[in-house]
């Protein structure tokens, strides 16, 4: 029975953070295995996934060897990634001042991560990612990259927290721009699925 002194917000994540992006769908998204594959090819022994969440992936990098360490700025994400997946490190923290050392993870990725950003952090969480990195990243978007960039705010039906302003990106960025980012970082690029993975690896 839900205490009586529960604030609806609070007792809503509660119940999302257990099953939010969960589906079916999702759990086999074809994504997925691509990106195990590019840290495979990289020799990767140590993983990064920022924008974790409930940290879906994270079995699928412990049963290739690979230690797996999640990041999020999400509490009850967090707690949920760390009950579900107790073999698993995480860390909370905004995405745009990576809190780990130069070069501490061979490989460091994000999935649908950038589109929720404000245009302006997409490159200053590029950039924290590849410092991260010891071989590459890789970086997967579900809204493909397309000729001009569109930036969308929606509203959010339930707030992250009671101070959340209850709005949310949900952009389009361009494909030179993002290219352009990603040539700027010094490393190999290269697209994976057209203009929604690619992995930009050091050379």
């Amino acid at each position: 029975m839900q205490p009586t002194n529960a604030r609806a917000h609070e007792t809503w994540w509660k119940n999302a953070s257990s099953h939010f992006l969960r589906t079916p769908e999702e759990l086999t998204h074809p994504v997925r295995p691509a990106l195990q594959a590019i840290a495979q090819d990289l020799g990767a022994k140590t993983v990064l996934e920022v924008g974790c969440a409930t940290a879906i992936d994270c079995p699928a990098y412990l049963d290739r060897g690979m230690s797996y360490t999640g990041f999020d700025m999400t509490p009850n994400l967090l707690a949920r990634a760390k009950e579900l997946n107790p073999r698993g490190i995480f860390i909370s923290g905004n995405a745009t001042e990576l809190s780990v050392p130069d070069a501490s993870y061979d490989f460091v990725f994000c999935k649908d991560l950038l589109e929720h950003l404000q245009p302006d952090d997409a490159e200053k969480v590029v950039r924290q990612m590849f410092r991260a990195s010891k071989r590459g990243i890789a970086i997967a978007f579900f809204m493909p990259l397309a000729a001009e960039a569109h930036v969308e705010i929606r509203r959010r039906h339930f707030p992250r927290s009671l101070w959340d302003k209850t709005f949310f990106y949900n952009n389009t960025y361009a494909r030179s721009t993002m290219l352009a980012i990603f040539e700027s970082l010094g490393g190999a690029v290269r697209e994976h699925q057209p203009n929604t993975l690619f992995s930009i690896v050091r050379k």
